[in-house]
């Protein structure tokens, strides 16, 4: 009888794993984001569940030559999860959670970043395919807050601004590739305050455009 009970036991905890844990899937998908076959694929993803967490996925998305594109942690916000939408604007079944990379087929880093509940978290930074930094940004519930910068290729400063609650706050500074300032402006609560001020390639003022 005690052996019995014990079976019984076991059989009900092997059978409540083997519910809960999900095998990895993988889909295929086109450059356009859509699912497709795995002939004409430009990437596909695997799909996997993580173990004694039924709410969250790893979701690992590959070249079609096995390289590493993408990387990241998704929690699901209601069942089922329609995961041939991933790539799609209008997927919501689950978002992201946790530090998410994108990768160039050269396995460059292209980006890394954290999420929270789907919005950007902390530091989000992007980079060229050369491994140069494109733009730097902090993230608070998904707005942009403090510095934000962004680079051209040669690593000089492209563009140069303080944001608050997502929205510009003070002076907007362009340069040109050579490193020179290009333009500037004065932002209060998103909105332009005053003239915009331009540059020629020597930094010399020009003229003022009114906003």
């Amino acid at each position: 009888m005690v052996y019995l009970r014990f079976l019984l036991f076991f059989l009900l905890i092997c059978s409540a794993k083997f519910i809960l844990a999900q095998p990895s899937q993988t889909i295929y998908f086109n450059e356009a984001g859509k699912a497709t076959i795995k002939d004409q694929a430009s990437y596909y993803s695997t799909i996997t569940q993580i173990k004694k967490d039924t709410t969250r996925y790893t979701v690992s998305t590959f070249f079609i030559s096995g390289n590493l594109k993408e990387n990241g942690i998704y929690e699901v916000r209601n069942f089922p999860v329609i995961w041939e939408t991933l790539y799609q604007l209008d997927f919501s079944n689950a978002l992201k959670e946790g530090l998410f990379k994108e990768y160039y087929p050269n396995q460059q880093l292209k980006f890394e970043g954290k999420f929270r509940k789907g919005f950007g978290e902390g530091k989000h930074r992007r980079w060229y395919d050369n491994g140069q930094l494109l733009s730097e940004t902090t993230l608070v519930n998904g707005r942009e807050e403090g510095k934000v910068m962004s680079y051209y290729e040669n690593g000089k400063p492209s563009t140069q601004y303080k944001a608050s609650s997502g929205k510009i706050e003070g002076e907007l500074v362009e340069y040109y590739t050579n490193g020179r300032k290009r333009s500037r402006a004065t932002f209060s609560n998103g909105l332009l305050v005053g003239d915009i001020i331009y540059y020629d390639s020597k930094e010399n003022e020009g003229p003022k455009k009114s906003k």
